[in-house]
């Protein structure tokens, strides 16, 4: 998960230029809300490590115009080393295109979802003496739950489509993985195999093989038209316990700054 969080932060850097009207529905406002209390009590929680956080308590929460959860704290008494600024940091979730939260002397913090237009903003206090919380810590374990939400509004969608949901112990999992374009415009896709595609159980990579293929085909980019869909099976490693697993897939394809996602859940019960 600490990768796959690190690439997401990399492509949240590298999409600037465009992005989507704000998307605010209740669910994306409730995950929002969700995440900022997450990061809130992830500060709390570790006040006794970092002596800078003992007065961060509830007043540093607040909510901005979207009615979305902000968190801005200081402590004046860590100084600088020149003690001309001191210690405090802030960040929220905004519109991608509203003024970010800044501050001097500070690290700036911007980490965009452009699917549905908003972003993390905020700063933090550089040059304090000492090892100090940082804010990143936090983004990067939470900011997944808004990153694989933007799957439900972007256009480019992948499936997973297993050929049955249970399994048992020690078979071979056959499945069909699916792409398909529900944007108004025809859009030129990599192929589906796999260098394009990879499979996770948790942070493991998990074993594929792509079924056979004609010559040529699934090696090379293609118009995916408006409406279409692309699909090609695979094959997975067994599992030699019983359990429920969730199997993701990412294609390595960047869309509206946004790789496309699936997920599945399949139960695997013994012989």
């Amino acid at each position: 998960m600490k990768k796959l969080a690190l690439v997401l932060f990399f492509l949240s850097m590298m999409w600037r230029a465009e992005a989507n009207p704000i998307v605010l529905d209740e669910e994306t406002k409730e995950l929002s809300n969700k995440v900022m209390m997450k990061i809130f009590s992830d500060i709390n929680d570790s006040k006794e490590r970092f002596p800078e956080l003992k007065y961060f308590n509830e007043s540093a929460l607040s909510k901005n115009a979207y009615g979305i959860f902000e968190i801005r704290y200081e402590n004046k008494e860590y100084l600088s080393p020149r003690r001309d600024y001191h210690y405090q940091f802030a960040l929220g979730i905004v519109g991608i295109s509203d003024p970010p939260y800044r501050n001097p002397n500070s690290e700036d913090i911007d980490f965009s979802f452009p699917v549905i237009g908003l972003k993390f903003t905020g700063f933090q206090t550089k040059s304090i003496r000492g090892r100090h919380y940082d804010l990143n810590w936090p983004i990067n374990t939470y900011s997944p739950i808004l990153y694989d939400h933007q799957q439900k509004y972007i256009k480019l969608k992948l499936s997973i489509i297993p050929e049955k949901t249970v399994y048992k112990v020690d078979e071979r999992i056959n499945f069909k993985v699916q792409l398909k374009n529900t944007s108004s415009q025809n859009l030129k896709v990599q192929p589906l195999n796999e260098k394009t595609l990879y499979f996770t159980i948790g942070d493991k990579v998990w074993g594929t093989k792509p079924d056979a293929a004609k010559p040529g085909e699934f090696t090379r980019e293609e118009i995916l038209y408006s409406g279409y869909d692309i699909a090609r099976g695979f094959k997975g490693d067994s599992f030699s316990v019983p359990g429920e697993v969730v199997i993701r897939c990412t294609f390595n394809m960047v869309y509206q700054g946004v790789m496309p996602m699936a997920s599945v859940k399949l139960k695997i019960i013994p012989q």
